[in-house]
């Protein structure tokens, strides 16, 4: 659906095909999908399970109170869903989920397969490698672990040591590639933020992220050859409890289980260890990233000598189609002989024409694409996607107003310049054209609680989307371009990393009624897309509200809706 692809283009995804096909998972309760449970119903006790968490998982689920409709499952559940890989099935039902709740590293010297016990991470390989005397060369092996080892008091370095450890048994035996995830800062989690035990145990977790890092360095030098992906938790962590509302968060200090009235889903923590769905969503978006970032596409160089012609230009069409521009602005070139039809990046089954981590320098965007480059008054464009005739690309950071120069070059070609306008803001939504319904334009607008889309349900249906109408009250999330500066201030071309606010005042009405505006800045993880969180205002009658927005006083000039139905 193209309001799908209006939305993410702006984000970093994968080009070729990545080189596994399963996930074989080792770790503790962060991944265990119901190994515990089976262990403990054969006892006659199973746990984890309702009505204090999902069954057979330490989180939130349908029959947990509070219960959740979605997201559901662990974090490695969720990213096998992204990834449109098999979701890997506990051990103890014939799958490749090894993890167990409590599970430490290295061995548990009471550990027996015969007998009730958990088997540590060094355990849970040695059960893999009984079974697979020969690892999977298609296969990501997943490690998250340590945690538990901190939290009863053992050294960092030792957990990181029997980690690497099993990593280089793998690799010895052939495995090629894996994600190892690091710890959070384990003195921020509700069980311990207010014991005098915090501060060491947040040093704990930073030694042993430190030497994770020092591990992997010496697995690729010992083993050349393989990938290890490293999936930053601790960072992730930071992200999201230093601006709670960019992510949806209400709380993040204490566990949503059983707090009556509240959704799961406004908080980072389940229990007072353990996140919530939500939260593991965010962890299965990280994780996707970090694998985007270390899988990418061939290399090519292009040939073609053909003379680019540049014959219109526009701002993103999904998001307004204007005819001016600021920088930031995801800009529309369309003309002939634009890129290379031979280019391989034309005939790939995914990502079509688009960039990929591997054309990335860092965070930084690419500024040419198979030889394909943009200037935009004598400033280098950033180069998101190339075909013969269309080229999109982002407006670099410019103070030149009124009408300024575009080229595009290809290869060893540069196209006589097009004159476009470039003004101080040029304000956007996301509305693609094929995103309305009865001659209604509807903008594109998510609930922050689960993602679902803010629409009639039966017109969401006929989109292909999960939708409802926003109730008075509810946080929901617009998306745009071309909104100028924020504070910190982030340059056109890069990911974005830090948490940050718009230098430019929006406001927000549906109608004539005011809505607060929780946060409005870049998104994190994207290039050049901005956020707003809206809370819905009170009182609004059923129907479909016109959405009214102005920056530093001027109206954007779309006409779009949001569907309310208390």
């Amino acid at each position: 659906m193209l309001c799908r692809t209006a939305l993410f283009f702006l984000s970093v995804p994968l080009f070729a095909q990545i080189p596994f096909t399963q996930f074989v998972v080792f770790g503790d309760s962060l991944s265990d999908n119901g190994n515990f449970y089976a262990g403990t119903s054969l006892l006659g006790a199973p746990q984890p399970g309702p009505p204090l968490y999902a069954t057979g998982e330490y989180t939130d689920g349908t029959n947990s109170i509070p219960s959740t409709s979605g997201p559901l499952g662990l974090w490695i559940e969720q990213l096998a869903a992204i990834m449109n890989l098999p979701v890997p099935q506990p051990y103890a039902k014939g799958g490749t989920n090894y993890a167990v709740a409590s599970a430490l590293t290295g061995t548990n010297p009471a550990f027996s397969p015969t007998a009730p016990s958990v088997p540590y991470l060094t355990d849970q390989l040695n059960l893999f490698l009984a079974a697979n005397r020969t690892p999977a060369v298609n296969a990501l092996y997943v490690f998250w672990g340590g945690s538990n080892d901190i939290l009863g008091g053992g050294a960092p370095a030792t957990a990181v040591s029997n980690v690497q450890g099993n990593i280089a048994t793998l690799a010895t035996a052939g495995a090629k590639y894996f994600l190892w995830v690091n710890l959070p800062p384990l003195g921020e989690v509700p069980e311990n933020i207010n014991t005098s035990s915090r501060s060491a145990l947040d040093a704990a977790s930073v030694t042993y992220n430190q030497a994770t890092t020092n591990a992997i360095a010496q697995l690729k030098t010992a083993h050349p050859g393989i990938t290890i992906v490293t999936l930053d938790a601790y960072s992730l962590f930071l992200l999201s409890t230093q601006n709670p509302s960019l992510y949806g968060y209400v709380n993040v200090t204490s566990p949503a289980q059983g707090v009556s009235n509240v959704n799961p889903n406004t908080y980072l923590f389940w229990d007072m260890l353990h996140p919530t769905t939500a939260a593991d969503a965010y962890v299965a978006k990280g994780a996707y990233n970090a694998i985007v970032s270390a899988f990418g596409g061939p290399s090519y160089t292009c040939t073609n000598a053909t003379p680019p012609l540049i014959m219109s230009i526009d701002s993103a069409s999904a998001y307004g189609g204007y005819s001016y521009f600021t920088s930031g602005s995801w800009l529309e070139i369309k003309g002939t002989n634009l890129a290379d039809p031979a280019d391989p990046r034309l005939t790939v089954a995914t990502n079509l024409g688009q960039w990929t981590s591997s054309d990335f320098n860092g965070v930084n965007a690419p500024t040419s694409l198979d030889g394909i480059s943009v200037s935009i008054n004598g400033k280098p464009a950033y180069v998101w996607y190339l075909s013969p005739t269309q080229l999109n690309v982002q407006a670099p950071e410019d103070s030149t107003l009124g009408n300024v120069a575009i080229t595009v070059t290809n290869c060893k070609a540069t196209s006589p310049q097009f004159m476009f306008a470039r003004q101080p803001l040029a304000p956007g939504l996301l509305a693609p054209a094929n995103y309305s319904a009865n001659g209604t334009q509807y903008m594109v607008a998510t609930f922050a609680s689960d993602g679902a889309y803010v629409l009639n349900t039966s017109t969401g249906a006929s989109f292909g989307l999960n939708s409802r109408p926003a109730n008075s009250g509810d946080l929901i999330i617009a998306y745009g371009v071309g909104f100028g500066d924020v504070t910190p201030a982030i340059l056109p071309g890069v990911i974005v990393q830090q948490s940050n606010a718009l230098a430019n005042p929006v406001t927000i009405s549906f109608g004539s009624a005011n809505a607060t505006l929780a946060s409005a800045g870049l998104a994190g993880n994207f290039v050049g897309l901005y956020e707003f969180y809206i809370t819905v205002p009170p009182g609004l009658a059923n129907g479909d509200y016109r959405i009214n927005v102005t920056q530093n006083g001027t109206i954007v000039p779309q006409t779009l809706y949001l569907t309310v139905h208390n």
